[in-house]
């Protein structure tokens, strides 16, 4: 097994599955990769979309999903993940998840 238990593997299907439904409901992106790499003894997952970005959401949007970052940090960092969580500079969001395997 990749990594140390089933908990894991069920923490970072949630955290991909929060990141996309923050597209679906806030970035009006017109397209979302999910791109998965094994490297230097980690997962590297990237959900990168080209929708509004973090700037551009409204107040109200920003506020609702605020507690969904809040709830993938936490998620991350129970599996020894670390997540970033930026605008890209030609427009949208990347979620970036690192996790140790096992």
């Amino acid at each position: 097994m990749l990594f140390r238990s089933q908990e894991s593997v069920d923490e970072i299907m949630f955290i991909v599955g929060e990141a996309l439904s923050n597209v679906h409901r806030h970035a009006q992106a017109k397209q979302a990769v999910v791109q998965v790499l094994q490297r230097d003894g980690a997962l590297e997952l990237t959900v990168r979309d080209n929708g509004r970005g973090l700037n551009g959401m409204p107040q109200q949007a920003s506020s609702e999903s605020h507690f969904g970052i809040l709830i993938m940090r936490e998620r991350a960092e129970a599996i020894s993940g670390n997540l970033e969580i930026a605008s890209v500079a030609d427009g949208g969001t990347q979620v970036r998840l690192l996790v140790p395997l096992a």
